[in-house]
This record gives C-alpha cells, structure tokens and sequence, in this order.
C-alpha cells in the first residue's frame, strides 16, 4: 500500500515539473524562457586554523 502511494505521489510529482505545466501555471506572470544560459558561480574559501 505503500509502495503504490509512493509511486502516485512520484508521478504527480514528476509531471508538476514538467516545463509545458509550469508555463502554463504562469502565463499570467509575463515570464518567458532565458535567452542566455545559466552562469556558474565558484566560491573560494581558505579555511581559518
């Protein structure tokens, strides 16, 4: 019984992100897709002794 929550709950969850919902849910926002891609931010930190 479990199990078979588990997997509902899986599956719900996997096509509440899939990208045609998220659009959907908004559209009224005025959001759209990024034109450029993501930029990495490195952080370096020295360890104080």
């Amino acid at each position: 019984e479990l199990r078979a929550e588990f997997v509902d709950t899986r599956s719900i969850s996997m096509k509440l992100k899939l990208e045609s919902t998220i659009k959907n849910k908004v559209v009224g926002l005025e959001l759209k897709p990024s034109e450029n891609p993501p930029q990495v931010i490195r952080v370096t930190s020295k360890q104080m002794n």
